[in-house]
């Protein structure tokens, strides 16, 4: 579990830039950005994983810290990592709750579509 966990924060640290302008505290886009932009050699063997995943994973990680109000510790933390693992631990500064929503929310965007997976279409021989 921790190593999907990792990914799944990789591939959300990898998509952003796109949060509001406010100058009121650290910016979840800059922050996300420089954590999936660490963490993108990690992403890039991860199954199913292109740019439009990327993108998507972005718009996930930017909406759940705004929503769930990351703390400017995290965020900063984040924005300022220098290695992919100084990323990693940054995601340890959030709380239970905030940690479950992304998570969830990660793991909803990683699911296969429905009926995609454990179809009884064979390929053709």
């Amino acid at each position: 579990m921790t190593k999907i966990s990792i990914g799944l924060c990789a591939l959300l640290a990898f998509a952003g830039a796109g949060c509001s302008h406010k100058q009121a505290g650290p910016d979840c886009g800059a922050a996300i950005a420089n954590s999936m932009q660490l963490s993108k050699a990690t992403m890039a063997k991860m199954p199913g994983f292109d740019d439009k995943m990327g993108a998507r994973m972005r718009d996930v990680g930017v909406t759940r810290c705004t929503a769930d109000k990351w703390p400017a510790e995290a965020i900063t933390c984040m924005a300022n990592a220098q290695t992919e693992v100084d990323a990693q631990g940054c995601y340890g500064k959030l709380t239970a709750d905030q940690s479950a929503k992304m998570n969830k929310a990660a793991m909803e965007l990683m699911a296969p579509p429905a009926g995609a997976a454990g179809g009884s279409a064979t390929a053709p021989q």
